[in-house]
């Protein structure tokens, strides 16, 4: 396996636990694949929604269950039938509106107190700012209060939410780049303070009550 995956797998498995082995989960826009992955090797079962043909292809070669769909309409199709539904590096692509239709009708895709992770980058920080505009496709960026508000007037009590402790951001240790990131560590802490280290903040919801 390689650096990237390995690392990948360490910080995704530990979202593995707020999920049901027992009831399908849902990964939207699921990208390269890699978080259906490590939840597949953990015995999950796992659903890919994507919409891009390119990513449908790629994940089937990895043999990979996915569907070539609109993620809202598949979810609004499958009305109670998941326990789970995972937006990872999802949401900041989308604009708000979007985004409230979307945690709707993934509300009600879930079984009763079916869970819901979004995953999102972490701009509490110098350089993570200025790497979430550097991508033309985001744009939204949210924080934890967002997250929160986005959660819960969707319906969902929050189990967790956070930085994400296993994105810390890593020194390089050449001289070119290493007075570089202290520079920018050192910033960073001062205008952000300790969640200036990570590159990932995280929300985990429950399903608590239908909605009217």
């Amino acid at each position: 396996m390689s650096a990237s995956y390995e690392r990948t797998k360490i910080i995704r498995r530990k979202y593995a636990k707020y999920f049901d082995k027992g009831k399908p989960i849902v990964d939207v826009g699921f990208g390269d694949g890699m978080l259906m992955q490590v939840m597949q090797e953990q015995g999950y079962t796992v659903i890919g929604v994507d919409r891009n043909p390119r990513w449908v292809e790629r994940a089937l070669g990895r043999d990979l269950r996915v569907v070539e769909a609109d993620a809202m309409r598949f979810l609004l199709e499958n009305e109670e039938a998941f326990g789970g539904i995972v937006l990872s590096h999802v949401i900041e692509h989308i604009p708000v509106e979007r985004n409230e239709a979307l945690i709707e009708a993934g509300f009600r895709s879930l079984t009763g107190n079916g869970m819901i992770l979004i995953i999102t980058p972490n701009v509490h920080t110098l350089s993570g700012a200025a790497d979430f505009w550097n991508d033309p496709s985001h744009v939204r960026a949210h924080t934890l209060e967002s997250l929160r508000r986005l959660l819960t007037d969707g319906g969902f009590e929050i189990v967790e939410l956070g930085f994400d402790r296993d994105t810390a951001f890593r020194l390089r240790k050449d001289p070119l780049h290493f007075p570089l990131d202290l520079v920018r560590l050192g910033l960073g802490f001062v205008c952000f303070g300790w969640a200036a280290r990570f590159s990932e903040i995280f929300a985990v919801g429950r399903k608590v009550s239908p909605r009217r």
